[in-house]
Order: structure tokens, then sequence, then C-alpha cells
């Protein structure tokens, strides 16, 4: 059994680095029919495959948060320094711009959500 375990782990591994399904079953030394089973078919396997792609995913995320505040600061250097070019200035404000642009409608589409919520249970009073 333990040698089952390892394969899934490398399937897992290969496919969560974005090889192709063939490619992933070739590293976890399995044929390609028994991988493509394992995801339709092995509860244990999607269960495992699933958990650590969340893993994974949550890693990169919380990864991603610690740099914006690094890149925030960046941008806000080159904003202020009067010695960087003004077109590269013009680009970290555009970068600013856009970021604020994707924030507001982030915030548009879940106010939308929670107004869509509302009308289909009914309970429109306590959002609109």
């Amino acid at each position: 059994m333990a040698g089952k375990n390892t394969q899934h782990d490398k399937a897992i591994a290969a496919l969560l680095s974005g090889v192709p399904i063939y490619k992933a079953a070739e590293q976890a030394g399995v044929g390609e029919r028994t991988l493509r089973r394992w995801l339709s078919e092995n509860e244990q396997f999607k269960a495992r495959y699933e958990q650590t792609r969340q893993q994974l995913f949550e890693r990169n995320v919380s990864q991603l948060a610690e740099l914006s505040g690094t890149a925030i600061q960046r941008l806000r250097e080159i904003l202020n320094d009067q010695k960087v070019s003004v077109r590269d200035r013009l680009s970290a404000i555009r970068i600013c711009l856009d970021n604020a642009r994707g924030v507001n409608a982030q915030s548009i589409e879940d106010r939308l959500s929670e107004i869509e919520r509302a009308l289909e249970s009914g309970d429109v009073g306590g959002v609109l």
C-alpha cells in the first residue's frame, strides 16, 4: 500500500506543478488511464488532491498578501522620487489606479451577489 500512496503523492505533486496529465502519470510511474481513473473514481485520491491543491492555493495567496505590502511601498517610493523618470512614475500611477478600480469592481460584485441572494430568499428589506 505504501507504493500506491507514494504514486498518489507523486501524481498529485506533478498535477499541481501544471504538467499535462500524461506527464503527471509518467512522473508518478503509472499509466495515463490509471491517473484519469484516480481523478474520476478514487474518492481518497480526489480528496487528497483537492486538500493539497487548496493548501497550495492558500499558501500562494498568503505569499501574495505579504508581497503586496512590499509592492505598495515600492510604488510609493517611485511616486515620490523626483529622480525617477516621468514615464516610470506615470506607470506607477497607472498601476495604482488600475488596482483601485479592481478593488472597487470587486466591492460592486460582492454587493450585487448580496442583493441577488436577498432577492432569491425574498428578504430584500435588509439590503435595499
